[in-house]
């Protein structure tokens, strides 16, 4: 497990170059137009930066999963390692994000998960405790579309999943959690 950075967002590249089979959940924020002014330079500037940000790691994605087409493709028409090398070839694998919709993933899931008012992708993450709540609707949807892909992309003779792996009400967080969590609804991020 690795966390994204400045040059490599996604945080692969190592396994990349060494990993036959990857897979790779992408929880960044998703990039969002914006209806609201930047009235001022560090806004302006905020903007071109995250803009920068979404290009890169756009062309990242496409490149991976480009890759992973390239696998199952040289597979398909049986390449030796050496070709599948020169190819970029060579590493199979699943992606998917935050932002991945539950309408593409529904057909493939092998559960549903209950109704909740909370949209993974709109929870912030901060380096503190986000809450019971969104705690448990966030591994809940990880479980969910890592479910989903892998039964898309890589059919299983193993047992589908019988549903999510937290119950609700299963996440019971410290005291230090609890403080944290209030303090930092308070503050302004």
């Amino acid at each position: 497990m690795s966390d994204g950075g400045v040059y490599d967002n996604h945080g692969i590249e190592p396994a990349l170059k060494r990993c036959d089979c990857l897979l790779v959940s992408d929880a960044g924020a998703p990039w969002r137009s914006s209806t609201r002014g930047y009235w001022n330079y560090f806004s302006q500037l905020k903007r071109v930066l995250d803009t920068a940000d979404n290009q890169v790691r756009a062309l990242r994605r496409r490149d991976l999963i480009g890759g992973f087409k390239a696998a199952k493709g040289a597979d398909l028409l049986g390449l030796d390692a050496p070709s599948k090398s020169a190819l970029r070839a060579r590493t199979h694998g699943v992606y998917w994000s935050i932002d991945s919709r539950d309408a593409e993933l529904a057909p493939y899931a092998s559960y549903t998960l209950p109704p909740s008012s909370v949209v993974p992708a709109d929870v912030g993450t901060y380096l503190h405790f986000l809450g019971a709540r969104e705690t448990e609707r966030l591994a809940n949807w990880g479980h969910y579309v890592c479910d989903a892909m892998l039964n898309r992309f890589y059919p299983s003779p193993l047992a589908p999943s019988s549903g999510p792996p937290l119950a609700a009400g299963s996440v019971k967080p410290s005291w230090a959690a609890s403080a944290s969590k209030r303090l930092f609804d308070v503050l302004p991020l």
